[in-house]
């Protein structure tokens, strides 16, 4: 039992909402915060989400679905703001200075990658599951990478503390919007969404027509990524209606290939919606452009690009297989 609690998904999550108290224990003690016991508030709601056991009874789902219902309202409030942050107190000593960091400090960006790899070459090794063991990685990369610039900083764990809140004030509730898209993908295979629109597409697509099913496939793709803001949300709600019935069984096609392009293809809807705000609109603001729809009129050029290439990768694929 000792074993299972360290190696799986729940250990990382605890440490997340143990991490997300102390950012409510700051954020309610600071008194230069512009809202600051609706925003502790807000992250306190997250952290017990967090920390509550991965296998829940029916009640427990209830508490989590009153507590996202808290975090909504909150946010419907306003009550999510960012505070004033003072300036570090351990300015960076003069260039020249023995102590100055220099490249060490690229030595943290590193760990985490390495740790994230370690993670997966010896759960593979060991025959364990390999996605934990990569998240397990990265969770134990980030760790030490904390330690590495505390030490190499000689500044205080509450130092570090205080910044983490800082950006993750800044990012504020985009934070949770992947699981939230995850979760109303989830809700969308449940209640038979796919099944919709591959009565629809059938309408629409010719018999016996690869080409145009296959068409329909990545452009529904890109759409409902589009509506969603994530092609992991998009991809088992369309793959499961469209993907599968009318492009893969049909003409027996590998699944492995037509199934990461469809996902690559909704990825180009990514590039295009606002409702990616971690991917689009974030950007823009924490590098505080004038305009918040800066990087969607940058990508889209490129995303139609990438989108045109997906037929002309299946075609060369099918005519040389």
């Amino acid at each position: 039992m000792f074993f299972n609690f360290w190696f799986s998904l729940t250990f990382v999550f605890r440490a997340i909402g143990i991490l997300l108290f102390f950012y409510a224990w700051f954020t309610w003690k600071d008194r230069t915060h512009r809202k600051p016991r609706l925003t502790a508030c807000y992250w306190l709601l997250l952290g017990i989400i967090f920390v509550l056991p991965d296998k829940l009874s029916q009640t427990g789902y209830t508490l989590v679905g009153c507590l996202v219902i808290g975090l909504v309202i909150l946010e419907a409030l306003n009550g999510v703001q960012t505070g004033d942050y003072p300036e570090s107190p351990h300015p960076a000593p003069p260039p020249g200075s023995p102590t100055r960091p220099g490249m060490a400090m690229f030595i943290p960006i590193g760990l985490i990658p390495a740790f994230a790899f370690a993670g997966a070459y010896l759960s593979r090794q060991t025959k364990l599951d390999q996605t934990i063991g990569t998240v397990l990685g990265l969770a134990l990369g980030a760790a030490a990478a904390s330690l590495f610039l505390l030490r190499l900083t000689r500044c205080q764990a509450t130092d570090l503390i205080q910044s983490g809140r800082k950006i993750t004030e800044e990012i504020g509730t985009v934070n949770i919007l992947p699981q939230l898209l995850a979760s109303l993908g989830a809700v969308f295979t449940t209640v038979g969404v796919g099944s919709v629109l591959a009565s629809y597409a059938q309408r629409v697509i010719p018999s016996h027509s690869l080409i145009a099913s296959l068409l329909i496939y990545f452009l529904a793709m890109t759409l409902f990524t589009a509506l969603m803001g994530n092609s992991f949300a998009a991809f088992a709600v369309i793959t499961g209606g469209i993907g599968i019935p009318l492009v893969i069984v049909p003409f027996g096609l590998n699944p492995a290939l037509v199934g990461i392009l469809g996902l690559t293809a909704g990825s180009c809807g990514t590039l295009l919606t606002p409702m990616a705000a971690n991917f689009n609109l974030l950007p823009a603001t924490l590098l505080e452009m004038n305009d918040q729809y800066s990087t969607i009129r940058f990508q889209w050029k490129l995303a139609v690009a990438l989108w045109l290439a997906h037929p002309l990768v299946f075609a060369v694929w099918y005519w040389t297989r």
